[in-house]
């Protein structure tokens, strides 16, 4: 967008906005001038015209490689380590290293919440109970990668066991990444979903295993939920906001002649200029030209095409 200003010193507030994809951080450059370059829309001040850009870190969610990351195909397009537990019940319980993917928590273990997915409420999520033998993978699945890209690896993960945290770990090619592991404690947050992310540089790397571990191993409670798993590439957008400033119009005013007592003066511009758009006369009237027929002191507010 375009916006146009006559005096200087000008101080205006920028207007920005991001949608379509999901946000990870964003800042307007150049910084000077700012109120504060991280915000959506700072104050800036400006003596000459400037030009700013808004950059948008974001997910490209059309490039998600993961495979059925919402589990709506069931148990399909990842690998575990662990057990799959094919027929669930309360007499057939999901034990300790076992695992499920359905629509339903409740009915599958007597400590279990009655949770549901994080998808649509309805919907499917792989229902896990926490091994305990270290180094289980719950979830991986190995995608083919560009080098030197970064990517945000991104999961929703709700804890159903309220006797105990489940600790979650990010391995990529089998090395722990992200900001070290985050435990969701049962008892004060069961069925509830909490987005575990982190951003990772491929490298030279032209594959990537990425997989989801629960490194608490001691039981009861390190039981938990996973739904929309992401693997795709960060992307960055910049739109320009372009502020100009003018030099203000400087209209002179003539008359066709000398007003004598009851005569009429026509009063127009003198300075050449075509390009104005309004004319706001001291005796009201909004013509390029005004006629008058009294002696006095008569003055015009111009606006131009800027």
């Amino acid at each position: 967008p375009e916006q146009y200003y006559c005096n200087t010193p000008v101080s205006t507030q920028l207007d920005g906005f991001v949608n379509g994809i999901p946000l990870l951080d964003f800042e307007w450059t150049p910084t000077t001038g700012l109120s504060d370059p991280t915000a959506l829309d700072p104050f800036v001040t400006i003596t000459e015209s400037a030009v700013y850009g808004l950059s948008a870190k974001g997910i490209d969610l059309n490039q998600n490689l993961v495979t059925n990351g919402d589990f709506s195909g069931g148990d399909t397009g990842f690998t575990t380590d662990y057990t799959l537990n094919a027929n669930p019940s309360f007499a057939n319980e999901i034990r300790e290293g076992q695992y499920t993917v359905s629509d339903q928590v409740a009915p599958y273990h007597v400590n279990w919440g009655n949770c549901g997915d994080h998808t649509t409420g309805n919907g499917n999520m792989m229902l896990v109970n926490g091994a305990q033998i270290p180094g289980q993978d719950a979830w991986c699945q190995t995608v083919n990668i560009n080098p030197n890209t970064e990517y945000a690896f991104s999961v929703w993960v709700a804890s159903v066991d309220p006797n105990g945290p489940c600790e979650i770990q990010f391995n990529i090619n089998g090395n722990a990444v992200g900001n070290g592991n985050i435990a969701l404690d049962g008892a004060a947050n069961v069925c509830t979903w909490v987005n575990f992310f982190t951003l990772w540089d491929s490298g030279t790397s032209t594959t990537a295993e990425v997989c989801i571990e629960d490194i608490n191993i001691q039981m009861p409670g390190n039981d938990f939920a996973i739904d929309d798993v992401v693997f795709a590439p960060t992307c960055i957008f910049t739109d320009y906001v372009f502020l100009y400033l003018n030099e203000p119009p400087e209209p002179e005013i003539e008359s066709n002649n000398s007003p004598c007592e009851g005569a009429i003066s026509v009063l127009s511009l003198t300075d050449g200029e075509t390009n104005y758009t309004d004319f706001d006369w001291s005796t009201g009237d909004d013509d390029e030209s005004i006629e008058v027929s009294t002696e006095g002191t008569y003055f015009v507010t111009v606006t131009d095409e800027n």
